[in-house]
């Protein structure tokens, strides 16, 4: 392609694009940002920097470094992502609301879960109002948002949000799905971070790992978790607060593949 088109023109672009997109499904992410930058040097020279195909390849390399757990690095593409969407696509977008959600997830993952919150919420008024409560794309957005609320101790609206996502998840997944288990298990997280050691709660856990434990091996961490919240509730429910951070953190890695799966957008 690049013999018979040359390297600046927009289908070499777009081979460059699909060839990073590979190599970062594959998870050889160097080698996908090489053939990224690639594909914004020809996008930025023959289409502009205001194209929305210049915006997917800022979205692209943002997901890429995600996956490297280059963060910030991520922040800033999809920053000049944004700045194209909603100027060309504007706010009432799919991409853009996808970007929004891009954002959130990089910010909560360097430990600013109320500014996610920010992010998390207008993307969640996109998907809203163009997809409806029950589609995959606005139960993850639930999902983020519980999560990022158990982070900043806000148990109750956490607890909300979490059962948003969980009744939408067994209806659109069923119970047996990885995304179901991910919901119950935020769901009872903020229950026993909320001082509520009931039945309720220890229900959450258990048919969280009882997905887990059917799909992976016995020592896994997601069971580990589990296992320990079942723990507290049945011996040391008096410990709960003294164990706050790490209930946190803990809750965020069992649900981090939920959203670094995510393909470019």
């Amino acid at each position: 392609m690049t013999e018979l088109m040359g390297p600046k023109h927009p289908e070499t672009a777009a081979i460059y694009y699909s060839i990073g997109n590979l190599m970062s499904s594959m998870g050889s992410y160097e080698e996908a940002l090489g053939y990224l930058h690639k594909c914004l040097e020809c996008r930025e020279e023959v289409l502009g920097s205001d194209h929305p195909d210049t915006a997917d390849t800022y979205s692209s390399m943002g997901l890429t470094l995600a996956h490297m757990g280059k963060y910030r690095e991520a922040l800033a593409c999809y920053d000049k992502c944004l700045k194209v969407r909603e100027k060309v696509l504007g706010f009432k977008h799919l991409d853009t609301a996808s970007e929004y959600s891009n954002k959130g997830f990089a910010l909560s993952e360097i430990g600013e879960p109320a500014k996610a919150l920010v992010y998390y919420k207008k993307s969640l008024g996109v998907r809203l109002d163009l997809l409806g409560k029950k589609h995959p794309d606005t139960i993850l957005i639930y999902h983020n948002m519980a999560c990022a609320l158990i982070a900043m101790d806000n148990y109750t609206e956490a607890l909300e949000y979490a059962e948003e996502a969980l009744n939408a998840s067994k209806e659109v997944f069923g119970e047996k799905h990885h995304d179901t288990a991910g919901a119950y298990s935020n769901v009872g997280t903020a229950l026993l971070l909320g001082k509520v050691t009931d039945i309720r709660t220890l229900t959450c856990f258990e048919k969280a790992r009882e997905f887990y434990e059917e799909h992976f091996p016995p020592n896994h961490f997601k069971i580990k978790f589990l296992d320990l919240n079942i723990y507290l509730i049945f011996y040391l429910p008096g410990i709960i607060q003294q164990l706050i951070p790490f209930v946190q953190l803990s809750n965020c890695i069992v649900n981090y593949e939920m959203n670094i799966k995510m393909g470019p957008s």
